[in-house]
């Protein structure tokens, strides 16, 4: 598993960067003779993202290429293998950096999701409680809240699973949004309108260390509109646990909301 996530943006340690879009034969992609091709060539993967797309199989690869080795000369080289159906050059130059210009946005489950730098959405949600305070924290709750009910039905019209896999499902998207490092669920017991899931790295919290107080409320949101939404019942959202006040993970209560 890639835990580090496909870079955006690269600097090269030594020659060039070249981002490479190859469609490839689905019955018999020629993985490895691409490795081995580009292994002879000097030039280093440094990232890399592969999957099924209509009829083909789509590999996407940004190389790291020694100066003696001319990006051309590879593009022509992936082309010449079998199963190869075509090559695309992509990168774009801005000063020692290369923009990774062949990705927009991410595919979850067949629908389009954009993704902010974790800085930018730091901010963007960090402005919200400096100026608003307390009544900009409660915002952001309701704000996850409406979101998580949202994603629920979004989810649940596309894939039929139990509630457990629905949830461990939502989660599993989140994480690969990289708002999220690593999840667990802990306990889930709808008949006592219990949840308790642990999170670490996440955005809100994991960069806040030494914070006065805990930090979870987008995150907090979601899951407590995700799971009332799905057991068709009001819930909160309780944060136990958070990183920022020097915990080991975030842990959230999801609980029925007493009426």
């Amino acid at each position: 598993m890639q835990n580090e996530p496909f870079p955006a943006i690269a600097k090269a340690k030594q020659g060039t960067i070249v981002i490479l879009r190859l469609v490839l034969d689905p019955e018999k992609p020629p993985i490895s003779e691409i490795a081995s091709k580009l292994e002879s060539l000097g030039s280093r993967i440094v990232g890399g993202i592969h999957g099924e797309v209509d009829d083909s199989h789509l590999w996407t690869l940004l190389l790291e290429v020694p100066p003696n080795v001319d990006g051309d000369a590879v593009v022509e080289e992936m082309a010449s293998i079998d199963g190869v159906r075509s090559v695309e050059k992509h990168g774009v130059k801005v000063g020692d950096f290369w923009l990774n210009d062949a990705l927009s946005g991410v595919g979850l489950l067949g629908a389009r999701a954009g993704v902010l730098p974790i800085a930018t959405a730091r901010a963007l949600f960090g402005a919200v409680k400096r100026y608003w305070g307390p009544a900009g924290e409660a915002f952001l709750y309701h704000m996850g809240v409406a979101a998580g009910k949202e994603s629920y039905q979004e989810l649940q019209s596309k894939v039929q699973m139990s509630e457990l896999d629905l949830l461990t499902s939502f989660l599993g998207l989140i994480k690969a949004s990289g708002w999220i490092n690593w999840f667990e669920v802990v306990e889930f017991n709808q008949s006592e309108g219990r949840a308790l899931i642990r999170v670490k790295g996440s955005f809100e919290c994991a960069e806040s260390r030494g914070a006065e107080g805990k930090r979870s409320n987008i995150l907090r949101g979601l899951l407590a509109g995700f799971v009332g939404a799905m057991w068709g019942i009001p819930t909160v959202g309780e944060e136990l646990k958070c990183e920022a006040i020097g915990d080991p993970y975030d842990e959230i209560l999801i609980r029925a909301m007493k009426l």
